[in-house]
């Protein structure tokens, strides 16, 4: 099903919510004002959304990986 992950520096990420916008199958803000990820990864069909969210984010904060890789 998922072939990618997104990696979230929670350190650098301010909360602005540009990323959940963009991408709300995938991330969103939580009560502790950072963004997750909804799920643990995400098909092909969502990487062209997801990517987007990774450009917009002002803090840098996202990046897109192979699933399989952990760092």
């Amino acid at each position: 099903m998922s072939g990618w992950r997104v990696r979230i520096d929670a350190d650098r990420c301010s909360g602005i919510g540009m990323c959940e916008a963009l991408a709300p199958d995938v991330l969103e803000v939580g009560d502790d004002g950072r963004v997750h990820a909804r799920r643990d990864g995400f098909a092909d069909g969502l990487r062209d959304q997801v990517e987007g969210a990774v450009r917009s984010c002002p803090t840098r904060s996202l990046r897109v990986v192979p699933e399989h890789k952990t760092v």
